[in-house]
């Protein structure tokens, strides 16, 4: 609810303090597209994620940080190209389908 009376007082974006760090908020598309990719120099780290110390979770791309981050960013990339994505799509389907499958049992 918080959340949702700041987004209608200020509209596309807004900030707060969070323990002391900056957050920055975002609903327009636009807004997103400009800090993730255009200036995301100066916004190269996320908010930080506690997982406990699973080593599969703490070592996702969106937790790391900096030159480790960038690192496993380039290695991951040429993964996702559109041509592979489009490949992709019908094993993701089928993928949705068996867990819809197993949800309705």
């Amino acid at each position: 609810d918080w959340e949702r009376d700041l987004y209608v007082r200020n509209g596309k974006c807004f900030g707060v303090y969070e323990l002391g760090k900056p957050v920055l908020y975002l609903s327009d598309p636009e807004l997103i597209r400009e800090v993730l990719v255009k200036d995301f120099h100066m916004f190269t780290n996320r908010r930080e994620f506690r997982t406990g110390g699973d080593p599969i979770f703490e070592n996702m791309v969106g937790l790391q940080k900096d030159s480790e981050w960038k690192r496993i960013r380039s290695v991951m990339s040429p993964t996702f190209t559109t041509g592979k994505l489009k490949r992709m799509t019908p094993l993701i389907l089928e993928c949705v389908d068996t867990m819809n499958d197993n949800i309705d049992k």
